[in-house]
């Protein structure tokens, strides 16, 4: 059954014929290895994070493998959150035919771009798979021995939602690039799959005046009428979606968050604390993770929408990052991501009560401080990126 789209998601809406919510850990890596097998003609690969470990070396026998079948393949990797890419595994790529590219590196002839990060994470295979997500290249999300996976998700895509993705990411190569590097339109001679699931794709890039994911997120919650649901890794909304989540619990909206019970940041742990008694003070649900860091971005409003994919709700995400997205509009496909998160409440977390944020005067002054510093921290990023290509939409 299709929901109604928001007006945001009504001017992209694409098919699929798969669709399928992975997590974190073996889940997702072992199918991204098969998918990476599998290819018979391009792969895109783009990632914020890409380590030089265990999970990072798991992928570069297959992509060499790849390579050998004549397979294309385009890495982009943002400059600064892989700066743990080694030389060493970048040279034995490239000299194989591997094409790479660091986005946005922190200085340029131009400016500083310390603010301005390519923080979406997106795999596309022939034209015809897609994966969107917040999990990054890194032990961090597939686990090892001795600890466990961050909780994280992507969405599995397939069919022509796919090669509207394959073209999203083309556009992060510059335009001369593209013309050297793009030329082959095998996708245009490939039968397109149309498939009765819809998706919508949204992207946030403030400096080219698109915020789609940014409001996205307020409508949802304005449209909210029963329950939302989100998984919030780094929660530190802005006055206007405060007020927006206030109105939605005073209309009997059932707010609950998945949160992590101990951050990698710990500054921005403490600052997300900050906001934990005006969240039970407004009758939200706060569910921490028991096994540590929450990675994931996910929504979910009602049963009529869902998105998944790299957005956090923070100025960061809103002002400074490049975001990506994908929005479900089919209702059996949003009961089931809805039924796992439930299972996941259920079964992996443990209800913040109101005894627990009645911190000590101590403790009070350390979130409220922390606070103000991730806040000034970010106020300080959007000063090195430039303005806005065209006037924002406050909606």
């Amino acid at each position: 059954m299709l929901t109604k789209s928001t007006n945001i998601t009504k001017k992209n809406i694409y098919s699929t014929t798969h669709f399928r919510f992975l997590r974190s850990g073996d889940e997702f890596f072992y199918f991204l290895h098969e998918l990476i097998t599998n290819a018979k003609n391009e792969i895109h690969l783009q990632f914020y994070i890409w380590e030089d470990d265990e999970t990072g070396n798991f992928l570069i026998p297959p992509l060499l493998d790849a390579i050998k079948r004549g397979v294309k393949i385009y890495i982009v990797l943002d400059a600064y959150g892989s700066s743990g890419f080694s030389g060493e595994i970048r040279n034995k790529l490239e000299s194989a035919g591997v094409i790479i590219k660091l986005y946005s590196r922190i200085f340029s002839k131009k400016r500083i771009q310390l603010g301005r990060r390519m923080h979406q994470k997106i795999v596309v295979v022939d034209g015809i798979h897609a994966l969107v997500g917040g999990i990054n290249i890194s032990n961090n999300y597939k686990g090892t021995s001795q600890s466990t996976a961050w909780l994280d998700f992507a969405a599995y895509t397939r069919g022509e939602v796919s090669i509207a993705i394959r073209n999203d990411c083309i556009k992060k190569w510059k335009l001369a690039e593209q013309k050297k590097l793009f030329t082959d339109n095998y996708t245009k001679n490939t039968s397109i799959e149309k498939g009765s699931i819809s998706i919508s794709l949204l992207e946030n890039d403030w400096l080219k005046g698109k915020l789609e994911i940014s409001r996205y997120y307020r409508q949802l919650i304005r449209e909210s009428k029963q329950e939302l649901i989100l998984v919030a890794s780094y929660f530190l909304p802005g006055i206007r979606l405060k007020r927006l989540l206030k109105k939605a619990a005073k209309r009997g909206v059932k707010i609950c968050f998945i949160v992590p019970s101990k951050s990698d940041v710990a500054i921005v742990e403490y600052a997300t604390e900050y906001f934990y008694a005006w969240m039970i003070k407004n009758n939200f649900s706060i569910y921490k993770w028991k096994n540590g860091m929450v990675h994931g971005k996910v929504a979910i409003a009602d049963t009529t929408s869902v998105t998944i994919g790299s957005y956090n709700i923070n100025w960061l995400s809103d002002y400074g990052s490049l975001e990506y997205n994908i929005v479900l509009h089919n209702q059996e496909e949003i009961l089931s991501v809805k039924n796992q998160l439930q299972e996941i409440i259920k079964n992996e977390c443990v209800e913040i009560k109101n005894t627990e944020v009645e911190f000590t005067y101590f403790k009070k002054i350390k979130n409220w401080i922390s606070f103000l510093l991730v806040r000034l921290s970010l106020n300080v990023l959007m000063l090195v990126i430039k303005k806005p290509a065209k006037k924002l939409s406050k909606k």
